[in-house]
């Protein structure tokens, strides 16, 4: 019974470390979410997007505000916003990725939480980005952001 019981034990352990590891395509993926969010507090909105996106006719945004009010932007919206998000103290933390790759396309869930500390306040939003593959490099194309407040 132990030897069996540790056999499942082993299996359970081994599973989970196979899910848990990440594909070469996944941490490139990362690397350029990373890369634009750590860009927002630096260069404009549009040069945000000129690095980071991939804009063409169907690159969109849709994105919710905290009171629930939904903006929808387009190539023309990002490249026409010379707006610098202000460099202060924000804790960015992105969490829950779920990964669906499927030749040059993907689509990345997470949750993430922005903090602003000096003003004692938090941010939630679900994100779901879509992504395609350019001559060997990944590129934004398309982001859905949900923002809600959590339930203490």
């Amino acid at each position: 019974m132990y030897r069996l019981f540790s056999a499942i034990l082993l299996a359970v352990v081994f599973a989970f470390g196979a899910q848990a590891q990440t594909t070469e395509e996944e941490k490139a993926i990362l690397k350029l979410i990373e890369a634009e969010t750590t860009d927002f507090t630096k260069l404009s909105f549009a040069e945000v997007a000129k690095k980071h996106w991939l804009l063409d006719e169907k690159t969109f945004i849709c994105a919710t505000d905290g009171q629930g009010n939904a903006r929808f932007l387009r190539k023309e919206d990002m490249l026409g916003n010379e707006t610098v998000a202000p460099e202060e103290k924000t804790i960015v933390e992105k969490t829950d990725y779920i990964f669906t790759i499927v030749g040059d396309l993907a689509n990345v869930y997470s949750h993430q939480k922005v903090t602003l500390p000096e003003h004692n306040y938090s941010l939630f939003s679900h994100e779901v980005r879509t992504l395609k593959k350019v001559d060997g490099a990944w590129k934004l194309y398309n982001l859905t952001v949900v923002h809600y407040t959590p339930k203490d």
